[in-house]
């Protein structure tokens, strides 16, 4: 009995010692599994022109360091021990073409890991709005739109000779790029007043790039390099017809309001009240032709109008506003106390001379330099006074 207790025991140690051993040997093929693994999640990573970042994992049991080929691209952290979670962040591109490189990871027992990283070129862009709307009239200091473009290609700004005698470009008309990054450059078009009140009248701008640019394909960056098609960008300017204006009593209404508002003259009355209550405006009966241009009506008509207009304490850098011809029953009309006038030099517009009723015209301290010369042909003017104007020159008085 004792011998058969003896053998058992025999045995059972010997199973005891069989499965320790395989269990040691089944846990040094696992470390060995382990160890050898040396990996990473992504092999091919791709950048867009403006940079970013991209996470990136590693599997490792061992030590490990990485390098970036490239110094636009960079890898944190570039060393440890054991499995990490890799930031490759990209700078923003300054290329054309697309551009590639390489981060390299080294286990401590000699293995590699390559990813393949690449990064798109910026694309030649020009843009900016396709129109834009400007008022029939502002003020001087106000005549103008802002036009803004964002590109990162050379180009010029092309204005037709038909439009510059009432659109001009106030600056450089060409722009170069400082870097491949589109940036936002604004251009400044000054405008003059628009008297038609039939149809706006409008301006093509052309927007022409200068030089080509030469890029390989995102797909391909070994493909030869093609110069890019040259861009080029139109610009339409609206300027909005002006508002109508019937020589009648109502328009001799509209046409006082406008003189004053541009002009900034003094007013002491309510424009809500009858015209026949405006300070420094005296109407009369006046027979004369009523023409509708839009309606085609044309008729006899009898009824007040303004005839006499007088202009105090403005503040003004312009000429009378175009609004002056459409007082067309007018016989006196005077500017006076324009502020510091002294240190102005106005052109007097031609707009008043086509007055065929005025018999006297006052200009006091407006500060004018010239007058028109179509100052001729106002054959029924009886009086002129030019007190304490900016003439320097009897020339410039005809």
């Amino acid at each position: 009995m004792m011998n058969k207790l003896s053998n058992y025991t025999k045995i059972i140690s010997r199973l005891t010692l069989l499965l320790a051993v395989l269990f040691v040997v089944s846990c040094k093929d696992d470390d060995e599994t382990v160890d050898t693994a040396f990996a990473v999640d992504q092999t091919e990573i791709e950048f867009m022109d403006c940079g970013g970042t991209v996470e990136l994992k590693l599997a490792s049991m061992q030590k490990w360091s990485a390098e970036s080929e490239e110094d636009w691209c960079s890898i944190t952290p570039a060393s440890g021990v054991g499995s990490a979670v890799c930031t490759l962040k990209a700078d923003s591109s300054y290329l054309y073409k697309a551009r590639t490189g390489k981060i390299v990871f080294y286990s401590e027992a000699g293995d590699v890991a390559e990813v393949n990283i690449s990064q798109f070129g910026y694309e030649p862009v020009m843009q900016l709005a396709e129109e834009v709307t400007i008022p029939s009239y502002a003020a001087i200091e106000e005549a103008y739109v802002d036009v803004e473009v964002t590109s990162n290609v050379s180009f010029e700004v092309i204005v037709p000779a038909s439009v510059q005698e009432w659109l001009t470009l106030d600056g450089d008309a060409t722009y170069t790029p400082g870097t491949t990054i589109p940036r936002k450059k604004v251009f400044r078009f000054n405008f003059k007043t628009y008297t038609d009140f039939v149809e706006d009248r409008i301006a093509e701008i052309e927007f022409k790039q200068t030089k080509a640019v030469s890029r390989s394909t995102r797909a391909d960056e070994q493909q030869a390099e093609q110069p890019s098609a040259m861009l080029v960008k139109k610009l339409k300017i609206r300027q909005e017809k002006a508002p109508v204006i019937i020589p009648s009593r109502e328009g001799d209404s509209l046409s006082v309001l406008s003189l004053l508002r541009v002009t900034n003259a003094s007013i002491n009355f309510s424009p809500s009240r009858p015209i026949t209550h405006w300070n420094n405006v005296l109407v009369e009966e006046r027979e004369y032709r009523y023409e509708n241009p839009f309606t085609g009506e044309s008729k006899d008509s009898t009824e007040l109008r303004v005839v006499g207009l007088t202009l105090s304490l403005i503040d003004t850098d312009e000429s009378l506003p175009y609004q002056i011809q459409y007082l067309t029953e007018l016989e006196t009309f005077g500017a006076l106390s324009n502020a510091n006038s002294f240190m102005k030099s106005i052109e007097l517009g031609p707009e008043i001379t086509t007055l065929k009723h005025l018999r006297s015209l006052s200009f006091l301290g407006y500060g004018l330099s010239k007058l028109p010369a179509e100052m001729a042909n106002m054959t029924s003017l009886e009086e002129l006074n030019l007190t304490g104007n900016s003439f320097t020159d009897l020339n410039d008085i005809k």
